[in-house]
């Protein structure tokens, strides 16, 4: 009964994924999620993994970088058997379902009635983390486990033989490893070690029992790691590669969440949402700020701290605590931020998620420990009440009374808007309702009205658009399809006057949807790849290093008419920022006449990659003359005359003929990256970075075959380490399987 009931509000919920009426278009779900959806779903139909793209950023290592989750097991079923834009909602239903049912079954699991049960798994599974979260996929695929990790250490404390729970840590922390966002699975983690240290049984001696379950937790935690190596040791090489500022040390604080926002944990617009367009920050940081699980819920889990709980109570109350600290403390960021294993990560607001589970399993703690005593009732009456009489302040000054309690003027005013809104009261009538019932023995009432209140904010939040957004092509894509499948570069537009009053001026993007039309029709960041088209720009949480500075200097200071640079990087169109004025759309895509990916060019040598791509910007005839990162020892000739094509290309392979008049160099405008590899008539060859990111070889007089194949190394060294930890794994489970056919039975 309590399964349906969770699984019907999740339907409501997201009732337009459901029923194929709409798909998730915001931020990164259609500048990157999509896009890499696409490529994903044509790999997988090809019989291959997306170790290399050629059709963003110049190549790019896509299995590498892992937020696309390549052999995350329900990814591999879901995108080789339905369209990605059907895989997409499937997924973001499914891991929004299994967190719901997980939250359920980890409050069972730590003796929890059913409603109270119900209680918390609908307010983490409905919370307006999970909301926001949606278009940020990869997040809500590790933070749907995080329960089922809690309550495998629970049953691991609990257990008799708690090495029994090994193998089912370890496949709990071998799927969020290849769910495709490490700072939140490390979070995860961490949350799962914090709670084994408390999880000892009651009437236990505390270190004895800590010397049988840390070990089990540990060695899970161990186990799912290696299991996961395939993933995890290519997305560290890869990292190590990256260009990040983060992974320099410097962006820990990147998202800081400000501590006066923390009063969203209770009113989640007080300061403005961006659906209505009132926020007045970007987008993604309501996002990353919100950690809504429901006013009622969290007033339960209060309440419930008054009273006496034991040892798990206390653990997840000061669990959650850290997770606040952590969101608003730049120097307990700078410090996680430092740490090996955390280095380079950043939005330290993504800690909420330990603060939402922690408070949804304390709501239903509360809610039980409530319906013995009045004070849960009390508390959640006063609340309420409190509310209540704030909004009717604020609606009442309508911009007077600035002196009352003390405000600023400003967030009087943000109070003031904030009351006349519909949210402040369905909050506060909710709780007074919810005090009602709990006043009359109703506990099933209180955990219905705290669905609503999570209906009523998260329900419609998201930007959902109708299936031809994605599959009617735009206009500039198919000017650039006529030319073939093309490479082009989409300049930066967010600082452009046209794309700012957009901003401002758009309305609520359930009615107005021209800000997420302009930037599709942009083709900007990843919506190349999405149309068929190769890019120039890739969007990514981990750059190649040349990349980085690469794009920057091209965003800067390459001029959109300069043909013989653009055609070194082998870009035939380019969308400028004009797209977004006045000008008519016939005068917003520059056309390269000569753009070809490889040529036989003369050589200047140059030590490191800056001064590359400043001899590309200035002082180089990039038709003649390819800049070379190389020992100034190598001999290169300076001029050279011949030609060179393409003859067969595929993601992982490369072939090139080259004819030259003598000694020459080959540049192939495709990223350099490790992994790449090259033989010139069959003889392995060293690969220059040329031209500030691209690939260059020496080829002897006259005609060459030279062959690039990807053969990364990581991903071999990976799948060992993941097959030796299935080894390990599958001894583990036959040793358990043998323990269990000795045990004598209780009829003996």
């Amino acid at each position: 009964m309590a399964i349906g009931l969770l699984a019907a509000a999740v339907c409501a919920f997201w009732w337009r994924l459901v029923l194929l009426r709409g798909y998730l278009e915001l931020d990164d779900m259609g500048a990157y999620h999509m896009p890499m959806a696409r490529l994903y779903a044509q790999a997988l139909a090809a019989g291959r993994l997306p170790l290399w793209t050629p059709d963003l950023g110049a190549g790019y290592p896509v299995f590498a970088e892992g937020q696309i989750g390549a052999l995350y097991p329900p990814n591999l079923f879901l995108f080789r058997l339905f369209s990605p834009l059907v895989a997409m909602n499937l997924s973001v239903l499914g891991h929004v379902l299994l967190a719901t049912l997980a939250a359920y079954a980890c409050a069972r699991a730590l003796r929890i009635s059913r409603m109270g049960s119900l209680l918390s798994g609908a307010a983490f599974g409905l919370s307006g983390l999970m909301a926001m979260h949606g278009v940020h996929v990869n997040i809500l695929r590790v933070a749907a486990w995080l329960p089922l990790l809690i309550l495998c250490v629970e049953r691991a404390a609990t257990s008799q033989r708690p090495w029994r729970w090994a193998p089912a840590i370890a496949g709990v922390t071998w799927m969020q490893w290849l769910a495709g966002h490490p700072q939140t699975t490390a979070l995860c983690l961490g949350a799962a070690v914090w709670y084994a240290i408390f999880a000892a049984r009651e009437g236990v001696g505390f270190w004895r029992q800590a010397g049988r379950l840390w070990p089990v937790v540990a060695a899970g935690i161990v186990l799912g790691m290696g299991l996961g190596a395939a993933q995890s040791v290519a997305t560290s090489a890869l990292a190590a590669f990256s260009g990040r500022p983060a992974l320099g040390g410097g962006q820990s604080a990147f998202g800081l969440m400000p501590a006066h926002y923390l009063v969203s944990l209770v009113l989640p617009t007080l300061f403005g949402s961006p659906k209505p367009n009132t926020f007045p920050g970007e987008i993604w940081q309501f996002q990353e700020w919100c950690g809504y699980l429901g006013a009622i819920p969290l007033a339960l889990a209060a309440s419930g701290l008054r009273l006496r709980g034991g040892r798990r109570m206390w653990a997840l109350a000061m669990l959650a605590v850290i997770a606040l600290v952590v969101a608003v403390s730049p120097q307990v960021a700078g410090v996680i931020g430092g740490l090996p294993l955390l280095r380079g990560t950043r939005v330290p607001a993504r800690a909420l998620l330990l603060f939402v589970i922690s408070g949804s399993l304390l709501a239903g703690m509360g809610l039980d420990r409530a319906r013995a005593d009045g004070r849960g009732a009390r508390i959640l009456g006063w609340t309420a009440a409190g509310l209540i009489v704030l909004g009717a302040l604020g609606w009442l000054s309508h911009g007077r009374w600035q002196w009352v309690v003390g405000f600023q003027p400003d967030r009087w005013r943000d109070l003031a808007d904030y009351a006349r809104e519909a949210e402040l009261w369905v909050i506060g009538g909710t709780m007074a309702a919810a005090a009602l019932a709990l006043r009359l023995r109703q506990p099933a009432a209180v955990a219905l009205l705290a669905g609503i209140e999570l209906f009523a904010f998260g329900a419609n939040y998201q930007a959902v658009v109708p299936r031809d957004f994605y599959e009617r092509v735009p206009w500039t894509a198919k000017v650039a399809l006529a030319q073939g499948k093309v490479r082009l570069y989409s300049r930066p537009y967010l600082r452009e006057a046209a794309w700012r009053r957009l901003l401002r001026e758009r309305g609520d993007w359930s009615a107005d949807q021209r800000m997420l039309e302009a930037d599709r029709d942009a083709l900007n960041y990843n919506w190349p790849a999405w149309y068929g088209l190769q890019g120039l720009r890739v969007y990514s949480a981990l750059p190649l290093a040349p990349y980085q500075e690469f794009a920057r200097k091209l965003a800067l200071e390459a001029p959109p008419d300069e043909a013989s640079l653009w055609g070194a990087t082998g870009t035939r169109a380019i969308i400028t920022p004009r797209y977004f004025g006045p000008a008519p759309h016939a005068t917003a895509i520059f056309w390269v006449a000569d753009a070809p990916r490889a040529r036989v060019v003369g050589a200047l040598i140059t030590g490191d990659n800056e001064g590359a791509l400043e001899g590309l910007l200035w002082w180089s005839d990039p038709r003649r003359e390819a800049v070379i990162v190389a020992p100034q020892e190598v001999a290169l000739p300076r001029s050279a005359r011949g030609w060179a094509r393409i003859v067969e290309e595929a993601p992982l392979r490369v072939t090139v003929e080259a004819d030259a008049e003598g000694p020459a160099a080959l540049a192939l405008a495709d990223a350099a990256a490790p992994g790449w590899h090259a033989t010139v008539n069959g003889r392995e060859s060293a690969i220059w970075p040329s031209d500030g990111m691209f690939r260059g070889v020496l080829v002897p007089g006259g005609r060459s075959r030279v062959v690039f194949e990807y053969r990364p190394a990581p991903v071999r060294v990976g799948f060992f380490v993941g097959l030796a930890a299935v080894a390990v794994l599958c001894g583990a489970l036959a040793a358990w399987g043998m323990g269990l056919r000795r045990e004598p039975s209780p009829a003996a």
